[in-house]
């Protein structure tokens, strides 16, 4: 029988075995939906900060002085102002885990809106982009 624990653990910063099964699935379903919802809400609470006129670096500041800090998603801010869509996770992986997630549960109006701003992120070309590719909306002019 091969281990594969030593990759894993070279992969991650940390290995949680969840169960037997299919729980691994399951568990990687869940965590891309949260990790694709919180980054279309970024791009969207960024949109929210120019309207208002909220610099974002003062955004990430206050942010990061709090409970409601997201290492993943302070690191997309800065991704998203650039326009830096260097391959990381694609948008066409996280569309597929959405669509997967929703064919195994009930339906989500949230992940719903997740799913179409990926969907329109992909036809608009950035299929194999990061995720924060998410954000081009919000550079498109009115």
């Amino acid at each position: 029988m091969i281990t594969v624990s030593p990759i894993l653990d070279d992969l991650g910063s940390s290995v949680l075995h969840v169960g037997t099964g299919t729980e691994g699935s399951a568990v990687k379903l869940a965590v891309n939906a949260w990790m694709a919802a919180s980054t279309v809400a970024m791009s969207d609470v960024l949109t929210l900060c120019d309207a208002l006129g909220v610099d974002h670096a003062t955004f990430v500041r206050v942010l990061e002085a709090g409970p409601l800090a997201m290492p993943y998603e302070l690191q997309k801010v800065g991704l998203m102002d650039a326009a830096s869509y260097a391959p990381g996770f694609a948008v066409q992986l996280a569309l597929k885990d959405i669509d997967l997630a929703a064919a195994a549960a009930a339906p989500s109006p949230l992940l719903q809106v997740v799913r179409d701003r990926l969907e329109a992120t992909v036809e608009a070309g950035h299929d194999n982009d990061d995720l924060a590719a998410v954000d081009y909306l919000r550079k498109l002019p009115p």
